[in-house]
Protein backbone atom coordinates (compact mmCIF):
# COMPACT_ATOMS: atom_id res chain seq x y z
CA UNK A 1 0.00 0.00 0.00
CA UNK A 2 1.19 3.50 -0.83
CA UNK A 3 2.36 5.51 2.19
CA UNK A 4 1.05 9.06 2.23
CA UNK A 5 1.39 12.26 4.26
CA UNK A 6 -1.54 14.60 4.88
CA UNK A 7 -2.26 18.27 5.41
CA UNK A 8 -5.65 18.54 7.12
CA UNK A 9 -7.91 21.39 8.17
CA UNK A 10 -10.13 20.85 11.19
CA UNK A 11 -13.02 23.24 11.77
CA UNK A 12 -15.02 23.80 14.93
CA UNK A 13 -17.90 21.44 15.47
CA UNK A 14 -20.44 24.25 15.21
CA UNK A 15 -19.05 25.45 11.87
CA UNK A 16 -19.62 22.26 9.87
CA UNK A 17 -23.19 21.04 9.35
CA UNK A 18 -23.27 17.26 9.66
CA UNK A 19 -24.89 16.89 6.22
CA UNK A 20 -21.73 18.14 4.51
CA UNK A 21 -19.67 15.01 4.98
CA UNK A 22 -22.30 12.78 3.35
CA UNK A 23 -21.36 14.25 -0.02
CA UNK A 24 -19.60 11.16 -1.40
CA UNK A 25 -22.51 8.78 -0.96
CA UNK A 26 -24.32 10.21 -3.99
CA UNK A 27 -21.66 8.79 -6.32
CA UNK A 28 -20.55 5.53 -4.68
CA UNK A 29 -21.58 3.52 -7.75
CA UNK A 30 -19.75 5.69 -10.30
CA UNK A 31 -16.24 4.19 -10.70
CA UNK A 32 -14.92 6.92 -13.03
CA UNK A 33 -11.93 7.91 -10.95
CA UNK A 34 -11.12 4.53 -9.47
CA UNK A 35 -10.88 3.13 -13.01
CA UNK A 36 -7.77 5.29 -13.47
CA UNK A 37 -6.30 5.78 -10.00
CA UNK A 38 -5.36 3.68 -7.02
CA UNK A 39 -7.23 4.98 -3.97
CA UNK A 40 -5.72 3.63 -0.77
CA UNK A 41 -8.09 5.16 1.81
CA UNK A 42 -11.48 4.04 2.94
CA UNK A 43 -14.26 5.56 0.85
CA UNK A 44 -16.67 5.68 3.79
CA UNK A 45 -18.14 9.06 4.72
CA UNK A 46 -16.65 9.86 8.09
CA UNK A 47 -14.80 12.60 9.94
CA UNK A 48 -11.57 12.88 11.87
CA UNK A 49 -11.87 14.54 15.28
CA UNK A 50 -9.39 16.39 17.49
CA UNK A 51 -9.69 18.30 20.74
CA UNK A 52 -8.02 21.72 20.66
CA UNK A 53 -8.04 24.18 23.54
CA UNK A 54 -11.23 22.75 24.99
CA UNK A 55 -13.20 22.62 21.71
CA UNK A 56 -13.96 19.76 19.33
CA UNK A 57 -12.73 20.17 15.75
CA UNK A 58 -13.79 18.08 12.76
CA UNK A 59 -12.12 17.22 9.47
CA UNK A 60 -14.49 15.52 7.00
CA UNK A 61 -12.63 13.15 4.68
CA UNK A 62 -14.88 13.81 1.67
CA UNK A 63 -13.32 10.79 -0.09
CA UNK A 64 -15.30 11.00 -3.33
CA UNK A 65 -14.91 14.76 -3.63
CA UNK A 66 -11.15 14.48 -3.18
CA UNK A 67 -10.94 11.73 -5.81
CA UNK A 68 -12.80 13.89 -8.30
CA UNK A 69 -10.74 17.01 -7.60
CA UNK A 70 -7.57 14.95 -7.84
CA UNK A 71 -8.54 13.65 -11.26
CA UNK A 72 -9.21 17.17 -12.56
CA UNK A 73 -5.92 18.45 -11.12
CA UNK A 74 -4.02 15.52 -12.63
CA UNK A 75 -5.55 16.14 -16.04
CA UNK A 76 -4.58 19.84 -15.85
CA UNK A 77 -1.02 18.89 -14.94
CA UNK A 78 -0.68 16.72 -18.07
CA UNK A 79 -3.02 18.48 -20.52
CA UNK A 80 -1.53 17.02 -23.69
CA UNK A 81 -0.97 13.50 -22.45
CA UNK A 82 -4.61 12.44 -22.22
CA UNK A 83 -3.67 9.98 -19.47
CA UNK A 84 -7.33 10.01 -18.48
CA UNK A 85 -9.86 9.56 -21.32
CA UNK A 86 -11.58 12.80 -22.26
CA UNK A 87 -15.04 11.37 -21.60
CA UNK A 88 -13.98 10.29 -18.10
CA UNK A 89 -12.70 13.80 -17.36
CA UNK A 90 -15.99 15.33 -18.51
CA UNK A 91 -17.91 12.88 -16.30
CA UNK A 92 -15.73 13.88 -13.35
CA UNK A 93 -16.39 17.58 -13.97
CA UNK A 94 -20.12 16.97 -14.27
CA UNK A 95 -20.15 15.08 -10.98
CA UNK A 96 -18.18 17.84 -9.26
CA UNK A 97 -20.68 20.40 -10.53
CA UNK A 98 -23.54 18.29 -9.18
CA UNK A 99 -21.92 17.95 -5.75
CA UNK A 100 -21.22 21.66 -5.46
CA UNK A 101 -24.78 22.51 -6.51
CA UNK A 102 -26.17 20.12 -3.90
CA UNK A 103 -23.86 21.31 -1.12
CA UNK A 104 -22.67 24.89 -1.70
CA UNK A 105 -19.20 25.44 -0.33
CA UNK A 106 -18.27 21.75 -0.28
CA UNK A 107 -14.50 21.48 -0.51
CA UNK A 108 -11.61 19.22 0.37
CA UNK A 109 -10.32 19.57 3.91
CA UNK A 110 -7.33 17.29 3.20
CA UNK A 111 -4.33 17.47 0.88
CA UNK A 112 -2.52 14.19 0.26
CA UNK A 113 1.07 13.54 -0.82
CA UNK A 114 2.31 10.00 -1.55
CA UNK A 115 5.73 9.01 -0.15
CA UNK A 116 6.93 12.44 1.04
CA UNK A 117 5.94 15.73 2.65
CA UNK A 118 6.01 18.64 0.16
CA UNK A 119 8.51 21.14 1.56
CA UNK A 120 6.09 24.07 1.17
CA UNK A 121 3.83 22.45 3.80
CA UNK A 122 6.52 23.03 6.44
CA UNK A 123 6.39 26.78 5.79
CA UNK A 124 3.17 27.03 7.81
CA UNK A 125 4.56 25.59 11.03
CA UNK A 126 7.14 26.30 13.70
CA UNK A 127 9.24 23.64 15.48
CA UNK A 128 7.07 24.20 18.58
CA UNK A 129 4.05 22.83 16.68
CA UNK A 130 5.73 19.43 16.31
CA UNK A 131 4.92 16.27 18.27
CA UNK A 132 5.71 12.58 18.02
CA UNK A 133 2.97 9.99 18.32
CA UNK A 134 2.53 6.25 18.03
CA UNK A 135 0.31 4.61 15.43
CA UNK A 136 -0.06 0.85 15.08
CA UNK A 137 3.05 0.41 17.20
CA UNK A 138 5.17 2.68 15.01
CA UNK A 139 6.43 6.23 15.49
CA UNK A 140 5.19 9.14 13.41
CA UNK A 141 5.31 12.94 13.45
CA UNK A 142 2.68 15.63 13.20
CA UNK A 143 2.40 19.40 13.48
CA UNK A 144 -0.71 21.25 14.62
CA UNK A 145 -1.25 25.00 14.70
CA UNK A 146 -4.07 27.58 14.55
CA UNK A 147 -5.07 28.53 11.02
CA UNK A 148 -4.29 32.21 11.62
CA UNK A 149 -0.67 31.35 12.47
CA UNK A 150 -0.29 28.99 9.53
CA UNK A 151 -1.62 31.56 7.06
CA UNK A 152 0.67 34.25 8.50
CA UNK A 153 3.74 32.02 8.08
CA UNK A 154 2.82 30.89 4.56
CA UNK A 155 2.23 34.51 3.52
CA UNK A 156 5.63 35.38 4.98
CA UNK A 157 7.21 32.61 2.86
CA UNK A 158 5.46 33.91 -0.26
CA UNK A 159 6.79 37.43 0.37
CA UNK A 160 10.30 36.13 1.01
CA UNK A 161 10.41 34.12 -2.21
CA UNK A 162 8.83 36.92 -4.19
CA UNK A 163 11.32 39.42 -2.78
CA UNK A 164 14.18 37.11 -3.73
CA UNK A 165 12.75 36.96 -7.28
CA UNK A 166 12.01 33.26 -7.34
CA UNK A 167 10.20 32.07 -10.45
CA UNK A 168 6.72 30.57 -10.86
CA UNK A 169 7.99 27.06 -10.19
CA UNK A 170 8.54 27.92 -6.53
CA UNK A 171 5.94 30.65 -6.04
CA UNK A 172 2.85 29.19 -7.73
CA UNK A 173 2.58 26.06 -5.52
CA UNK A 174 3.11 28.17 -2.39
CA UNK A 175 0.48 30.68 -3.50
CA UNK A 176 -1.90 27.82 -4.30
CA UNK A 177 -1.37 26.55 -0.75
CA UNK A 178 -2.10 30.02 0.66
CA UNK A 179 -5.26 30.24 -1.45
CA UNK A 180 -6.49 26.83 -0.23
CA UNK A 181 -5.86 27.71 3.40
CA UNK A 182 -7.61 31.05 2.91
CA UNK A 183 -10.83 29.24 2.08
CA UNK A 184 -11.30 28.28 5.73
CA UNK A 185 -12.05 30.34 8.82
CA UNK A 186 -9.09 31.60 10.85
CA UNK A 187 -10.28 29.76 13.95
CA UNK A 188 -9.67 26.40 12.25
CA UNK A 189 -6.76 24.10 13.14
CA UNK A 190 -4.23 22.86 10.58
CA UNK A 191 -2.43 19.54 10.91
CA UNK A 192 0.56 18.24 8.96
CA UNK A 193 0.72 14.48 9.52
CA UNK A 194 3.63 12.34 8.31
CA UNK A 195 1.33 9.33 8.85
CA UNK A 196 2.79 6.23 7.14
CA UNK A 197 5.46 8.25 5.31
CA UNK A 198 7.27 8.09 8.66
CA UNK A 199 7.96 4.42 7.90
CA UNK A 200 10.65 5.58 5.47
CA UNK A 201 12.74 6.85 8.40
CA UNK A 202 14.25 5.27 11.47
CA UNK A 203 12.89 6.21 14.90
CA UNK A 204 16.11 8.10 15.55
CA UNK A 205 15.76 10.09 12.34
CA UNK A 206 12.17 10.96 13.23
CA UNK A 207 13.11 12.03 16.75
CA UNK A 208 15.82 14.33 15.36
CA UNK A 209 13.87 15.53 12.34
CA UNK A 210 13.95 19.33 12.11
CA UNK A 211 12.44 19.88 8.66
CA UNK A 212 10.19 22.73 9.79
CA UNK A 213 13.07 24.47 11.58
CA UNK A 214 15.25 24.26 8.46
CA UNK A 215 12.54 25.73 6.25
CA UNK A 216 11.96 28.51 8.80
CA UNK A 217 15.69 29.27 8.85
CA UNK A 218 15.83 29.28 5.05
CA UNK A 219 12.97 31.77 4.83
CA UNK A 220 14.53 34.02 7.49
CA UNK A 221 17.81 33.97 5.59
CA UNK A 222 16.04 34.97 2.37
CA UNK A 223 14.44 37.91 4.17
CA UNK A 224 17.85 39.12 5.33
CA UNK A 225 19.41 38.68 1.91
CA UNK A 226 21.65 35.81 3.05
CA UNK A 227 21.04 33.63 0.01
CA UNK A 228 23.93 31.29 0.76
CA UNK A 229 22.50 30.27 4.13
CA UNK A 230 19.01 30.09 2.65
CA UNK A 231 20.25 27.68 0.00
CA UNK A 232 22.20 25.54 2.46
CA UNK A 233 19.22 25.11 4.80
CA UNK A 234 16.86 24.36 1.95
CA UNK A 235 19.21 21.80 0.40
CA UNK A 236 19.58 20.08 3.75
CA UNK A 237 15.85 19.48 4.11
CA UNK A 238 15.39 18.76 0.40
CA UNK A 239 18.07 16.07 0.56
CA UNK A 240 16.28 14.47 3.50
CA UNK A 241 13.04 14.14 1.56
CA UNK A 242 14.55 13.43 -1.87
CA UNK A 243 14.32 9.59 -1.65
CA UNK A 244 10.60 9.73 -0.88
CA UNK A 245 10.00 12.27 -3.62
CA UNK A 246 11.89 10.10 -6.09
CA UNK A 247 9.74 7.13 -5.09
CA UNK A 248 6.59 9.18 -5.78
CA UNK A 249 7.70 9.87 -9.34
CA UNK A 250 8.84 6.29 -9.93
CA UNK A 251 5.44 5.04 -8.85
Amino acid sequence: MIAAAYLRVYVRNDRLPSREWAVTSVADNVPVVTDHFLWTESTSNDVLTVEWEGDTYLCPRFARLRMLEGAVAFDKTYPGGRLIPELAVENVKDELTSIRATIPGAKSHILTSPWFVPLRWFAGFSPDDRSIYQTNGAMSVRYRAPMASVIRRVDRAVRALDGARFGPGALVPLRDLARWLGGFTEDAVVELDYARVAELFSDTDLALDDSSALITQSIAALESGDFETAGLRYREVATRWAPGQARAFVN
